[in-house]
C-alpha cells in the first residue's frame, strides 16, 4: 500500500485527542498516515532492542514491597491500606501486594517503598505506644497529663493512655513535646503540689520514667530500677540501704531527663560537694549519665565566672 492509499483518521476519542505524528494516534484511532507510521515503527524498534538487551523488564519486586510493608505493620502499627494511600496508590493494589496477586510498575513501586513516617499525612494513624510511653514518662517526673494535654491541644489526653492507635498529628505532637518538656523543671512550671501528685499517680500505675528507656518506641519494657534489682538480691535490705538505691534511681531519672546537676542536688537534698551526685550515678552505672552531668555544671560555672 502507498504512502497515498493509507487511510488518514483523526481523533475521535471524546477526553483524550491524540495528535498525529505519535504511535497513540497509530494504535488508538488507526491512523497510517506518514507521521504515525514512522513514530509506531520507533516504538516498535525501541521494544525490541530493549528486549534483547534486558531493559524491559519494567515491573518491580514485589518482595520488596511486601516486606516493606510488613516492616511498617508490624513495627509501627501502620496498616498497608495506609501506606499505598499515602503512595497515591489504591488500596486495593495493597491487598494484592499482600496477597502475592500483584504486579505493578518500578514507577508504583519506587513510591511505596519512599512512604515512612515522616512522609505519612497528619489525619494517618499508627501505633500509638511511642506516645503512650511519652506521656506516661513525663507524668513520671512531675508533669501532669492534663497539662500535658493543653499544651498539645489534646482535651482528652487520658484517650491516648488506653487507645492503641492515634492519628499522626498527634504522635507527632506528643513527640515533640517529650522533646521540648525533659529538660524543664515541673515543679517550677505547675507548681509542686500538682508535680508531686503527677509523680503519686505514674508511680501508682508503674509508668516508667525517661531515663528507663533506652528506645521507648520499641524496648519491650524498661529496666528494672536499681532498688528493685537490690530487693531481689538482698530481701534483708536496712532501711538505709533502700534510702541509697532509691537515691540512685532519682539521681538517674532526673539527669537522664535533662535538669541541671544542681537542680537535681537540691530536690535530692545532697548536702555534700556534687561528687556526690556524680557517685550515685556512678554505683547505679550510668558513667554516661557522669559525664553528662559534669559538662553541664561546667557549662554553669563557666557562665557564672
Amino acid at each position: 500500500m502507498s504512502a497515498a492509499e493509507r487511510p488518514v483518521r483523526d481523533c475521535t476519542h471524546p477526553r483524550v485527542k491524540h495528535a498525529h505524528g505519535t504511535s497513540n494516534a497509530y494504535r488508538q484511532d488507526g491512523c497510517r498516515c506518514g507521521p504515525c507510521t514512522a513514530a509506531a515503527q520507533k516504538d516498535r524498534r525501541a521494544y525490541k532492542v530493549a528486549r534483547q538487551t534486558g531493559r524491559n523488564n519494567y515491573q518491580a519486586d514485589v518482595a520488596r514491597v511486601r516486606e516493606h510493608l510488613v516492616t511498617m505493620q508490624d513495627m509501627y502499627g501502620v496498616y498497608p491500606g495506609t501506606v499505598v494511600k499515602a503512595a497515591g496508590v489504591s488500596s486495593a493494589t495493597a491487598w494484592r501486594i499482600m496477597n502475592g496477586k500483584a504486579k505493578i510498575s518500578r514507577a508504583v513501586g519506587a513510591r511505596i517503598l519512599r512512604v515512612n513516617l515522616d512522609s505519612l499525612p497528619d489525619t494517618a494513624r499508627m501505633n500509638s505506644l511511642g506516645a503512650r510511653r511519652r506521656l506516661q514518662a513525663l507524668c513520671a517526673v512531675g508533669w501532669p497529663i492534663a497539662e500535658l494535654g493543653r499544651r498539645i491541644g489534646y482535651q482528652t489526653p487520658a484517650n491516648i493512655l488506653i487507645r492503641e492507635q492515634a492519628d499522626m498529628s498527634t504522635v507527632r505532637a506528643v513527640a515533640a513535646l517529650y522533646r521540648e518538656l525533659l529538660g524543664v523543671d515541673p515543679d517550677a512550671a505547675v507548681g509542686k503540689s500538682r508535680a508531686e501528685a503527677a509523680r503519686r499517680r505514674a508511680a501508682r500505675n508503674g509508668w516508667a520514667p525517661p531515663g528507663a528507656w533506652h528506645d521507648i518506641d520499641h524496648d519491650d519494657a524498661p529496666e528494672p530500677d536499681a532498688a528493685e534489682l537490690e530487693d531481689e538480691a538482698t530481701p534483708t535490705l536496712n532501711a538505709a540501704s533502700v534510702a541509697r538505691a532509691r537515691r540512685r534511681e532519682d539521681a538517674v531519672d532526673l539527669i537522664a531527663g535533662g535538669f541541671a546537676p544542681d537542680v537535681v542536688r537540691e530536690r535530692l537534698q545532697i548536702k555534700g560537694p556534687i561528687t556526690e551526685l556524680y557517685r550515685l550515678l556512678r554505683e547505679a552505672g550510668r558513667d554516661d549519665l557522669v559525664a553528662v552531668a559534669e559538662l553541664d555544671h561546667q557549662s554553669w560555672k563557666d557562665q557564672a565566672a
